[in-house]
This record gives C-alpha cells, structure tokens and sequence, in this order.
C-alpha cells in the first residue's frame, strides 16, 4: 500500500480548531490561535503496490452548494499512534466507496498484506458513517450554501472555545472555575460554545472528568438493546433512542452556560430541535478533545489507481456546517447574541417562525390517509424511542419470560419491530388525518395506534418512510461533515469540495470506547 507522503509546501500549518471566545463575549470575535505542531512526513512504501486493475474512477466534480474556507486536515504532531484517539473516515460518498471496494479483484488484495489493510480500513470507515449516504440529499440541496462560519455584523458565528480571564500572580481559584482552567491546560479538555441552528441558542459545554466518562460508558453499555444497536441508516429514528437519550441526559449534566436567558437545565432541554443533537453531541466531543485526534481515510488514487491512506489531524471545531441561505438577516442578528443571557424565549420563537423551511407539511400516504410532519422536539423523540422499544421488549418478555441475553428472545424483538416499525418516525408526526377527520397531537396514543396499524400496509409504510426522509432533507440545516478533499489538492481558499456528513452518535461511542480502552492502560 503506497501512503501520500505529506509535502509541506502543500499543506501548511493552519489556524487551530476554534474560534476563540472571552468568557464574556464582546461584539467581535477575537482572532484565532495558532494550533497544531510541526510536520511529520508518513512513511512511503511505493514498492508493495499492486499493478493497477480497478478502473479509474473520476473525481467528483466541484460541489455547487458547498464552500469551504478553513482547513479540516492538519499534519500528525508526530507518527501515527495506534494506542491514541483516531477515527476512520471515507474520502468519498457512501455509495462510491461501496462500489469501488467492490469492483477491487479479491485475488490482488489478498497477494498483499497492504491491500487487506487497506480494505479493512475502508470497511470500518464505511461501518462508521451514515449508511444509505444519509444527508447527502440535504448537504446537495439546491440553492443552499454550507459554510463553517456564518458571517454576522459582530463577526462569524461557529463553534468557539471559551477563553477564561488571565490569572493574576497569587489570585485564589475556587470551584469550578479552578478545575476548568487545571483541565484546559493539562489538555484534558476544553468548554466549547455551540450554536443550535435549529432551536435558535447556544449551549457551552464544559469538559466532563474521566470519572464522568466512565459512568457515561456504563450507562450507555447498560442502556444498549438489540433494537439501539443499528439504526439501518435512518436518521433520527427511535432505534437509537437509548444511546440519543443517554447522550443528551450527559450533555445536560455538563452544560456551563447558555445565551437563554432562562438557564433552568429542564426549559433547556426541552427548548433544543431533534435536529440539533448532532451539533449538541458533537460540541461535547469538542470539549472532551479540543484539539482534535487522528484521522485516516483510505481512498484510490484517481490518477495511478494505487491504494492509499492519508493520516492527519482533524481539527474538530472546523466540523460544522450551516446553510447559510436558509437564514433571514433577522435570524443571523439574533445569533450574532451569543453571549450568556442575551437571548429571551420570545426572541427564540421568533427564529423559529421565521425559518422559510421546516414548517409543518402535510403529506397524503393513500387516498384515506394524511399526516402532518414537523419537527419534534429532541425530548420527544427521545421519550418517543423509549415508549416504543420498551412496549415491544415488555411484550416479548410477557410471553415469553426469557432471559434477556437469550438469542430467542433478541430475535423476537427485531420481528416485533418490525411489525411496527413506523413507529421509528412517531415523533416527526404532528397530526393524523383519517377519513378527511383529523387527531390532534395532543392525542399521542392513538396517533401511535393509528400508525402501528399503517405498518402492514405496504403502500403507506413505503410513502410515509419516503416522506419523513424527505422531509428530514429539506428541512436540516446544519449538519456535522468533512469535506472530500484530497491530498493533491492546493492549497487554495475557497475550496469547493463535497460534504460528507457523519454519524455522530456512533462516532462519539467510538471515541468514547477508545477512551476507556487508554484509561485501562494507565499504571
């Protein structure tokens, strides 16, 4: 396997994850600071690549939704370290990726140790992403334009990391104050400032102890049932509520401010969109590791067809990704106010209304039938997940008393869910419309009857499951992705490269595992 061997005329050192935030924002950003070490070049080892048989696959042509004006991908601060925090990405969409892999003859990977590597790096970034290239819909909407920084007359709006006062020579710390500033200089975590695009605030999380992460691995392997453990490439789907939930309830626990002005940790909660928990999730993987982990993306060079694997430095504040024309001056304004209570309900409600997408849609499933889709409420999808999986696993265990690690009892589970799957989406449905009559939200249960019956009929459940994917798409306006940028490339901004949204959720459970796996090592 040929590795990119890293040319630093190419690449150069760039400005760190985060923009920089006092404690107190003022009205302009301050300018950022200089991040990652020096450069290290990767070894090469042109002498094991196999001849090129798998045609050449051209590049993809330059996005026209996207652009790109801060790196993502820094030089290692040293060798690759496999006992580190690292992530395996893709370089290219989900479907290209799965068809290259497939079109590679198996007889030329396995005469070389490099090339099984290579496979088996690239079938762990595909494990690792959204499957069904979930969001490339939304990130290739047309007329949009996703920027990592949205411009403001007080300065660009991102992830920032928050800048603590300086300490005078003597001064007493106390409280917390004194454990976040020890943390942030032994490295051991950061509070990261996130803007909620869709529910119209911000939230600053602080770094949770090692302690904290311990028991968040704990609850989350405790919490975890068949059903929580793939989400089958549906996004925001009550599968994976038990892992949404524990997240969220961690989250909450560590958050240190926010722009409300009513700071009570339930009104906050229950104020932040389901499509916002990728942003919130990804704000506390921030906080936990500021200043990035390793990154490897194998790919196929488009010009020599030699496999390949760039490993780099990923900055984590650089992540995030807004439409930029989806938001009206007023709605830029208001979160231009980021700093601690600037921000009241009314104003919030406003933004909300404001939006020229996500408003309620009414959708027919058949000549008979109608629902009204609109954005839930991350508590509600939540509570929605754990209604629905804990109904089934309640069923199962009535009839059939089986112990919950029986094989039996799993699989009766997963049929059971089956059978009722609509009920992924129940918290996307506002209202019901049978027969021309309507069922309001107020009246969960029988809109959950209701849609557990629609699952057995193949037209409905085939249109409903088009419709709320649809609607998810059209209405996102913010997601967490990389860029498909390759190594060759200048090093010139603006970029226009494509967006590859991940699976946050999943990608944080990783780091999470690797976490404890460093933790265990320590003597």
């Amino acid at each position: 396997m040929s590795e990119h061997q890293h040319n630093p005329h190419e690449r150069p050192l760039l400005p760190d994850a985060f923009d920089q935030l006092p404690a107190e924002p003022p009205a302009a950003l301050e300018a950022p600071v200089q991040g990652f070490d020096q450069l290290e070049e990767s070894p090469t080892d042109a002498e094991q690549a196999a001849p090129a048989e798998t045609p050449v696959r051209a590049p993809l042509p330059p996005s026209q939704t996207t652009q790109q004006d801060t790196e993502v991908f820094f030089p290692l601060d040293g060798v690759w370290d496999e006992t580190g925090t690292f992530l395996i990405g893709n370089t290219d969409t989900h479907q290209r990726t799965v068809d290259t892999l497939e079109s590679m003859p198996n007889i030329r990977l396995e005469e070389h140790e490099s090339g099984r590597e290579f496979v088996d790096l690239i079938t762990a970034a595909l494990d690792g992403t959204p499957k069904n290239d979930r969001w490339r819909a939304t990130v290739d909407r047309p007329g949009t334009e996703w920027r990592q920084s949205v411009k403001s007359e007080k300065g660009g709006i991102s992830m920032g990391q928050v800048k603590f006062n300086n300490i005078a020579e003597g001064e007493k710390l106390t409280g917390e104050r004194a454990i976040l500033q020890v943390r942030s200089l032994l490295n051991l975590g950061s509070t990261i400032q996130t803007p909620l695009w869709h529910s119209g605030f911000h939230v600053t999380i602080k770094a949770p102890s090692d302690l904290a992460q311990i028991e968040l691995n704990r609850r989350l392997s405790d919490e975890k049932i068949v059903l929580g453990r793939t989400t089958n490439g549906l996004a925001f789907a009550n599968a994976s509520a038990y892992l949404t939930g524990g997240i969220l309830d961690f989250v909450m626990e560590h958050v240190y401010d926010t722009s409300l002005q009513d700071k009570d940790p339930q009104k906050i909660k229950e104020l932040i969109d389901t499509r916002d928990l990728p942003l919130l999730f990804w704000g506390l993987a921030c906080a936990i590791w500021p200043r990035g982990f390793q990154y490897a993306r194998p790919y196929l060079d488009p010009v020599t067809n030699e496999e390949k694997v760039l490993r780099e430095k990923i900055a984590v504040g650089k992540l995030l990704w807004v439409d930029t024309k989806s938001l009206t001056p007023w709605q830029i304004a208001h979160m231009a106010n980021r700093g601690s209570g600037r921000q009241t309900l009314e104003n919030v409600q406003r933004y909300r209304s404001e939006f020229t997408i996500g408003q309620p849609r009414r959708v027919e499933l058949r000549k008979d039938m109608a629902v009204t889709l609109a954005p839930p409420r991350a508590i509600d999808y939540v509570y929605s997940g754990y209604k629905w999986i804990g109904e089934i696993t309640r069923l199962v265990d009535e009839a059939l008393g089986l112990s919950a690690d029986d094989r039996r009892r799993a699989n009766l589970i997963i049929e059971n869910g089956k059978a009722t799957n609509m009920r992924q989406y129940i918290h996307w449905v506002q209202t019901m419309h049978p027969a021309g009559g309507i069922v309001t939200e107020d009246d969960r249960e029988t809109i959950e009857r209701l849609i557990d019956d629609l699952s057995g009929d193949d037209e409905a459940r085939v249109k409903y499951f088009a419709e709320v994917q649809k609607y998810i798409d059209e209405t996102t306006i913010a997601v967490i992705a990389t860029p498909t940028v390759t190594a060759a490339e200048e090093n010139k901004f603006p970029r226009f490269p494509h967006l590859l949204p991940m699976n946050v959720e999943q990608t944080f459970f990783t780091l999470l595992e690797q976490k404890m796996s460093q933790i265990s090592r320590r003597t």
